[in-house]
């Protein structure tokens, strides 16, 4: 069995790689494609999936910067653009720290 390569000598086996080399250019460029449509796709399918767009969420009216301030009342923070951060009904405290053993390394 004989390939066009082998009869070339070196320029037949230099040919055959710079086609084996453009060979892999191609291949690699598709695959890259192939791999940024299907994550675009997985991405779409997620996005709509946990995001769904209903006709009921769209047309429910949110109220706008200035109501929100007044609605909170006056002991919330609110911001220009609408309602902050606001403080935690009850304090935040501290757990106690747990009593811990010492480590002795190998010994049983």
């Amino acid at each position: 069995m004989t390939f066009e390569h082998d009869r070339g000598g070196a320029a037949g086996a230099r040919s055959a790689r710079d086609a084996g080399i453009a060979f892999v250019r191609r291949a690699n460029r598709w695959i890259v494609a192939i791999a940024i449509a299907i994550a675009g796709a997985v991405t779409a399918v997620t996005a709509h999936a946990f995001h769904p767009r209903t006709a009921a969420a769209a047309q429910t009216p949110t109220p706008t910067g200035a109501s929100q301030g007044a609605a909170a009342g006056a002991g919330s923070a609110t911001t220009s653009q609408g309602a902050g951060l606001s403080a935690p009904q009850t304090a935040v405290q501290q757990a106690a720290p747990a009593a811990t053993t010492p480590v002795i390394s190998g010994g049983s």
